[in-house]
């Protein structure tokens, strides 16, 4: 047995773990963005037969949204932005 099968199974075995967790930026409250958002390794979603899994490398986010995770009123929301 060549050196590169012995290390097939440990390698293997680090991919499968590796691919039942993900990375997310997660918020569980309301609040300034600094305080609220963090970056965290989460268990994949299981997805349906009809579903996929898109892997995201970057996104981007509007005011309107922005200003939602705050918490705070926003009178503009009552006008329709952002729909």
């Amino acid at each position: 047995m060549t050196s590169d099968q012995h290390d097939r199974p440990a390698q293997a075995a680090r991919v499968t773990a590796a691919a039942q967790t993900m990375k997310a930026i997660v918020q569980d409250e309301y609040g300034e963005a600094d305080d609220v958002l963090r970056l965290e390794q989460i268990d994949k979603p299981e997805i349906g037969a009809d579903e996929v899994l898109v892997r995201v490398h970057a996104a981007g986010v509007d005011r309107g949204v922005w200003h939602l995770m705050t918490g705070l009123p926003y009178p503009i929301r009552i006008a329709g932005y952002g729909l």
